[in-house]
Parts: structure tokens; sequence; C-alpha cells
């Protein structure tokens, strides 16, 4: 039973890594080719606000769905709808329309959805760790 715990927050804080990994990839990724592709200071403000409005106006409900539902399903839900909503328009942007708006569609839409998982992702690990292992399990996971 002591050592149960370590084997769920081993596998929690892979999981998030790397999906904080991925979604920071997808967002410098859009950042870079619109810099490369409009060398633009306008089209960047753009798309830094896209990326960040909607994630705080989000988060300020986020934090309360975090305490009032299930952690793990908000963690869960938020990453898959950010992943089957950012593979959307990621084949609309390759296949069907190449406007630099699908890209800020995409930015807004991962915003939300980060907006929402990181509270809750946040909250779930005192769940699932003791609280005598707590600051080490954030300072890894912060690492």
């Amino acid at each position: 039973m002591q050592s149960a715990w370590r084997g769920n927050a081993a596998r929690y804080l892979i999981s998030q890594n790397l999906f904080v990994f991925g979604s920071s990839t997808v967002t410098f990724a859009i950042l870079w080719y619109l810099a490369l592709k409009t060398a633009s200071g306008a089209w960047m403000t753009y798309a830094s606000l896209a990326g960040t409005l909607p994630a705080i106006l989000i988060s300020l409900f986020a934090g309360v769905w975090a305490d009032r539902c299930s952690r793990k399903w908000l963690v869960i839900g938020a990453s898959a709808i950010v992943t089957v909503l950012t593979l959307v328009l990621a084949v609309v942007f390759l296949t069907v329309d190449h406007s630099l708006w699908v890209l800020l569609a995409i930015s807004a839409v991962r915003s939300f959805g980060n907006g929402v998982e990181m509270p809750a992702a946040n909250a779930l690990l005192p769940e699932i760790v003791p609280k005598e292992q707590l600051t080490r399990m954030n300072g890894l996971n912060q690492l």
C-alpha cells in the first residue's frame, strides 16, 4: 500500500508533463508559423491574446469547478477536448482553409481547455500523494 501512491503519482506526473510539453509545442509552432508567414507584430499580438485571454477568463470559474466536480474527469475531459479539437482544426487548416484565423481559433480552443485543465490538475496531486510527500512531489511536478 505504501508504494501504490508512488506508481500513481509517477503515472500522473508523466502524463501531465507530456500534455504540457505537447501543448507548449503546439503553441510555439503556431507562433513561429505566424511570425514567419506574416512578419507582423499585430498577428503576434492576436496570437498571444488568443493563447492567453481565454485561459484567464475560464480559469475564474475553473477553480470552482475543480472544487465542486471530479478533478480527475475535469483533467481527462479538458485534455481530451483540447486534443480532439486541435486535431480537427489542424486537419481543416491543412486541407480546407489556410486562413491564419484558423490558427487563432486553435490557440483559443487550446487556451480554454488549458484554463480548465490546469487548476484541476494542480488540485488533483494532493489527492494521490501522502501529505508528508506533497512538497517533494510538487517540486518534481514544477521541475
